[in-house]
């Protein structure tokens, strides 16, 4: 099982809802990505300050038996077509920032992957 952390910083406080397509989410909730990945809300971080962006925090979860170069490329384009267009400020994929690209979402989730389920 591969577990990756997903952190994103946004300004748009409607995202989360659009993520999970429905109007209201709470910690612990789960998506299915695709086959064999899952995607749960840990928790969001409300700042009270101006012009400091809300942290989301979430973890994606890998099962052992997928192919991790195809399912990588499925879990990032879905975050990219989730994120493109929105007002983040920074995605962080297991402490790394990484920009809003698919094929730099692809790399690091598939070199997670490769790491977690071959050790």
């Amino acid at each position: 099982m591969a577990y990756i952390e997903l952190q994103v910083e946004t300004f748009d406080t409607g995202l989360v809802f659009g993520i999970f397509e429905c109007s209201s989410v709470t910690g612990g909730m789960k998506k299915v990505i695709a086959e064999g990945a899952e995607l749960r809300y840990d928790n969001i971080f409300i700042r009270d300050a101006m012009g400091i962006p809300e942290i989301m925090n979430f973890t994606i979860t890998v099962a052992p038996n997928v192919a991790g170069g195809v399912i990588a490329g499925i879990i990032a384009n879905w975050i990219y077509d989730k994120l493109k267009g929105k007002n983040v400020e920074r995605i962080m994929i297991d402490r790394k920032e990484v920009q809003i690209e698919k094929g730099e979402i692809t790399k690091v989730i598939s070199e997670k992957i490769e790491r977690e389920i071959n050790r």
